[in-house]
């Protein structure tokens, strides 16, 4: 047995009345790797939080050159400055300044810009508005396999 397998928690059966096939249960384990990211001094980029966020994203703590853009000042920032424009959880759906210059986005994203945009729940009238460059639709379905691992 090598040490990775002595050190991996073994399955136990759990019962469920709800349910006649047997399922298993394991003890929680987190793997941890350390990564050496190099991140290029040139690289800049434009974060546009939702509302109530208090802290810089993730990318700050890793290194990144991360420039805090409040949605009100969308209209005036120069965004072409920044290699990529990220926009926090749920911007889309709770500030209308965003909304209001998902065009100035969208040129952004055109003359070479990369943009990244989490959790929008009113995708389907962004895409009635244009305020995504190609057609979406948004789906509440989940996918879940027991042959999954």
């Amino acid at each position: 047995m090598t040490p990775a397998e002595e050190n991996t928690p073994k399955a136990t059966p759990c019962p469920r009345e709800d349910s006649a096939a047997p399922t298993t249960s394991r003890p929680p384990v987190q793997r941890v790797s350390i990564v050496d990211v190099k991140i290029p001094a040139s690289l800049k980029l434009g974060y546009i939080p939702a509302p109530a966020t208090t802290s810089p994203p993730f990318s700050s703590k890793i290194g990144m050159n991360v420039t805090i853009i409040p949605a009100e000042k969308m209209p005036t920032e120069n965004l072409s400055q920044y290699n990529t424009i990220v926009l926090g959880v749920r911007a889309y759906d709770a500030q209308k300044d965003v909304v209001a210059n998902s065009q100035k986005l969208l040129d952004y994203v055109s003359n070479g810009g990369s943009w990244s945009s989490s959790t929008t729940t009113t995708l389907v009238p962004s895409t009635a508005a244009h305020f995504t460059p190609y057609s979406a639709t948004l789906s509440r379905t989940r996918v879940s396999s027991k042959k999954l691992r």
